[in-house]
């Protein structure tokens, strides 16, 4: 049962903490009874909403394909096959170095449209990157290109890896 606020042995007793990014206040009667609220300074809120904002194109693009998804499983079932996909990282040099899908070739997807006579009479071609935004740009240049049998491999390199299989760092496949 709350105080009326008329019983001064029971008035709320408001304190404040306030920090770079946001606002504490607690009122409190006595050490069983805690109230608190948060508010983010108006800088906090702008800067939050600006980062979503950012982020919201990269998500919308990384769910997004126009071709269909191959799961880290098949792919590592199909590459010991007879007639094994080709398999594409198409982020730059130095990323495809730091780790990439063994038997994967690094085209970055910017240079992709110089290199698509290394295309020609694959069995399958399965591109990724790490978020997919990249994967996006390369299929579309294929597509565009009548390359068939595209595949996106779902999760990129992240899910490669979280699926449990080995990466190769260097050069080379």
């Amino acid at each position: 049962m709350y105080a009326s606020a008329s019983n001064s042995r029971l008035k709320p007793v408001l304190s404040q903490f306030e920090g770079p990014l946001l606002r504490v206040f607690t009122i409190h009667n006595e050490p069983s009874m805690l109230i608190a609220a948060m508010a983010f300074s108006h800088r906090t809120a702008i800067a939050l909403l600006m980062v979503l904002l950012t982020l919201l194109p990269v998500f919308a693009l990384a769910s997004d394909f126009q071709t269909p998804s191959i799961t880290p499983q098949d792919l590592h079932e199909s590459q010991v096959g007879d007639q094994p996909m080709i398999v594409i990282d198409v982020r730059k040099s130095g990323e495809y170095k730091s780790g990439h899908v063994p038997g994967a070739l690094n085209i970055p997807h910017d240079k992709l449209q110089e290199k698509l006579d290394k295309l020609e009479g694959v069995n399958g071609v399965v591109l990724y990157c790490i978020n997919g935004r990249r994967t996006k740009l390369a299929e579309q240049t294929l597509i565009e290109n009548d390359i068939d049998n595209v595949f996106h491999l779902e999760g990129g390199l992240m899910g490669w890896r979280q699926a449990g299989y080995k990466v190769n760092t260097g050069w080379g496949p």
